[in-house]
């Protein structure tokens, strides 16, 4: 391994998918650059994906700048740690137009060889008045583990068999859409979240996914939404465990630009 590929130490202690928002939004870019290392890959849905020290830095001052003009905050919310990949849900709190919003956010960062590190952002720009769609899809993973749970919901997106996903539902349980807004069960809306989402079917290559027995992240690239074929896409679905087993929250991110 050369020497040009070694990160130097940075002050940032805990997971980098934990820290990254609130570092960044703190004005701590020299300290994230070096804990990403020069051979680092930051994709974000509405500045696209920068490679490389040169891009990089500029590439968070614009993000910085961008969050900061709406007076935005982050607040954490949950992190779920798998083998090689990482995952921080939360919230950022900004202003707009007048009013605060409240738009959840996950970072995600893929650890590989040779200390190479690549995080994705996941939210949904068009709610901050920002355009989006600059995500490009990823490349699909021909063995990306699910426990069984993940499997079968999956398994009854893709068919469009959505009274079977909504079986896989504790009774309190609900959907938390890119936009923040949850969908109960008990209400009916589950049901019709479900149906605009996978009625007809659903695809979603996987990519790759991170489990700690209390949350399953699965990563991929949404292909069909209620039968209807869509522009490759990244996605981010968090199955949350109940203590029945059963999932208790799906929250999705997605850029529905």
């Amino acid at each position: 391994m050369g020497e040009e590929t070694r990160a130097e130490p940075s002050s940032l202690k805990g997971p980098l998918a934990d820290v990254f928002v609130e570092a960044l939004l703190g004005g701590e870019v020299g300290p994230l650059l070096r804990r990403l290392g020069n051979r680092a890959k930051i994709t974000d849905p509405a500045e696209g994906r920068a490679a490389g020290l040169l891009q990089l830095e500029p590439a968070l001052t614009h993000i910085r700048e961008r969050a900061l003009l709406l007076h935005a905050k982050y607040e954490r919310a949950r992190l779920t740690r798998g083998v090689d990949h990482d995952v921080a849900e939360g919230y950022l709190v900004f202003i707009r137009d007048g009013r605060s919003e409240r738009l959840p956010m996950a970072t995600l960062v893929q650890r590989g060889r040779a200390r190479e590190v690549e995080l994705r952002l996941y939210y949904t720009p068009k709610v901050m008045g920002l355009p989006g769609g600059r995500a490009q899809a990823l490349e699909p993973v021909a063995d990306v583990f699910l426990q069984k749970l993940a499997q079968d919901f999956l398994r009854t997106m893709t068919d469009g068999k959505v009274d079977g996903a909504l079986l896989l539902f504790e009774a309190g349980g609900k959907i938390v859409d890119p936009a923040g807004l949850a969908h109960e069960r008990a209400s009916g809306a589950l049901a019709t979240a479900l149906s605009k989402l996978a009625g007809g079917g659903f695809a979603m290559d996987r990519c790759a996914s991170a489990d700690d027995g209390r949350a399953c992240v699965i990563e991929g690239n949404v292909t069909r939404v209620a039968g209807a074929e869509v522009a490759p896409h990244p996605a981010l679905f968090v199955l949350q465990r109940g203590d029945s087993g059963l999932m208790s929250e799906l929250r999705i991110y997605r850029d529905e630009a």
